[in-house]
């Protein structure tokens, strides 16, 4: 009889066990907090995940939340990772356990390794938190480490994302909707070979607007942080377009607003035969000046007969497919 019950005593004390580690896991359900579902989404609507405008690695790969209460971080969350997830990710829900109630501001940054960041530390976070017009923005300032990039060069981190919001939580909060922002723009290049004969573009070569550094979070349409500085970027291409085709490029830039000269946003091709000189990114008589992060700057280079290039552009939103744009005259 005695073994009966220390066995039964046993089993109890594991089953207690087992349910206490269980909750811990789960979060606990703290007096005091709520479990909040976050619903994220790279667009703001949010309410399609099959969005056929995103290339396979303008998606979610891995995500970070971080919670904000009284002016200082109250929590910062393991990272969670959807790599494996049907690529590209465009809408994701998770549980967030254990939320305070009261006002809460939510940080959400998406693919942390795309710009060399690891944020699972509050004094990580402090590290690049700046206040910008009374809000707490990330600054990344690792010059041209990261970024532009090549849209073959984004396979394995994909791009940077983040998305804040502040909402008052109460016991009845049960789900909140999170636009997720890309923190770069899409240079979506179109080189057409207007010449009889194949040539072959060797290196692509972008004016002296690419900027240093970004702020994860915009609260401004062109919200560039001080101190920034611009450089040049030439981007290997080593590819051949038959006469009377098209080529095509796609990079990934931080926004800017290098208003420093007329011939700052420019353009040119590096070939086997000779160097295009650059030449003014045009609309019409409008030249381009600035860029927004995550929209997309549709550019078409046509190579003429007279050993030139002619370069157009438009800005849409984030869509792959080739725009018309009206040619340079």
């Amino acid at each position: 009889m005695m073994d009966v019950m220390r066995k039964a005593i046993y089993m109890l004390s594991v089953l207690c066990v087992a349910a206490l580690w269980g909750g811990c896991q789960r979060g606990g359900g703290e007096e005091g907090t709520a479990e909040v579902t976050l619903r994220f989404a790279t667009r703001a609507d949010g309410t399609d995940g099959t969005d056929p405008n995103a290339l396979p690695n303008e998606g979610i790969k891995t995500l970070r939340v971080i919670l904000y209460k009284d002016g200082e971080i109250y929590r910062v969350d393991r990272l969670r990772d959807f790599t494996g997830d049907e690529s590209p990710v465009l809408v994701k829900s998770v549980k967030v356990y254990d939320v305070p109630l009261g006002n809460i501001t939510f940080y959400l940054i998406a693919n942390e390794g795309s710009i060399g960041k690891t944020y699972d530390t509050p004094k990580a976070i402090r590290d690049d938190f700046v206040e910008v017009n009374g809000m707490q923005k990330l600054l990344v300032k690792e010059g041209w480490k990261f970024f532009p990039l090549a849209a073959e060069d984004i396979v394995a981190t994909g791009l940077p994302m983040a998305g804040v919001k502040t909402v008052e939580i109460t016991e009845d909060t049960e789900s909140l909707d999170i636009t997720l922002e890309r923190a770069v723009a899409k240079l979506n290049l179109t080189i057409e070979n207007a010449l009889t004969e194949d040539i072959t573009v060797k290196n692509i070569n972008f004016g002296n607007f690419m900027s240093d550094r970004v702020y994860l979070f915009r609260t401004r349409n062109v919200d560039m942080p001080d101190g920034t500085t611009y450089g040049e970027w030439s981007s290997p291409y080593n590819q051949t377009i038959p006469a009377g085709t098209n080529g095509t490029f796609v990079g990934y830039v931080y926004p800017s607003n290098a208003r420093t000269g007329s011939n700052t946003y420019t353009l040119g091709l590096q070939t086997t035969g000779s160097n295009y000189r650059p030449s003014p990114i045009v609309q019409r008589t409008q030249q381009l000046a600035y860029i927004v992060r995550n929209t997309q700057v549709n550019i078409r280079a046509t190579i003429s007969k007279e050993a030139t290039v002619s370069v157009s552009y438009e800005v849409t939103d984030w869509v792959p497919e080739s725009v018309n744009v009206p040619p340079f005259n």
